[in-house]
């Protein structure tokens, strides 16, 4: 796994997804300490090129004890596009991402 994080800086829901599933996440990036609604950076691509950096999943806290996930192309230039989304309670939402990843990780790895 990539040791280029504190896990303590993470969120609790990251950390979780992390424990089970390292192999996917070649870079890893903790949201803000200052920022309460920033969100952590799971790279499950860093294939970079003059457009883009790779593919992310990005993990932010919702109201009421809901978290979101999407999977982020991030481009250079014009913003990160959203190709995927979820919300919902942490287990859910890491099950919801867990069953996504399992199925796109032969397109993600074929675009490296």
């Amino acid at each position: 796994m990539n040791a280029a994080y504190e896990s303590e800086a993470l969120y609790d829901i990251s950390a979780r997804l992390i424990a089970n599933h390292a192999n996917w996440f070649p870079k890893i990036g903790a949201h803000e300490p200052d920022d309460p609604e920033g969100c952590d950076l799971l790279w499950i691509s860093t294939a970079e090129n003059d457009m883009t950096e790779g593919e992310v999943i990005t993990l932010s806290p919702l109201s009421g004890g809901r978290w979101y996930a999407a999977h982020d192309y991030a481009n250079k230039y014009g913003g990160w596009p959203t190709v995927w989304d979820f919300a919902g309670g942490a287990d859910e939402v890491i099950n919801t991402v867990v069953s996504y990843l399992e199925t796109e990780m032969a397109s993600v790895q074929a675009r490296r």
